[in-house]
């Protein structure tokens, strides 16, 4: 790592960072919290849930757009 100057990551990061993107990719909670061996989509939603909110802010935005062109005609 100091060879090419790499930052040091701990393997929680990793797992942090993967859960992260499979929420971003609309990988449904209940598949990522098994994936992470959670009890329950609970914790995983505890843990994650600013990926979560950030998916619910582009859901919102979409149906805005939906219900604008809907009522232009």
């Amino acid at each position: 790592m100091k060879k090419y100057d790499l930052k040091h990551i701990r393997l929680h990061d990793l797992r942090h960072t993967c859960a992260t993107f499979l929420l971003s990719h609309n990988v449904p909670i209940a598949t990522v919290s098994k994936k992470l061996g959670h009890s329950n989509v609970y914790t995983t939603l505890d843990v994650y849930t600013h990926s979560v909110d950030k998916d619910d802010v582009e859901a919102s935005n979409l149906l805005n757009e939906v219900v604008k062109s809907s009522t232009k005609s």
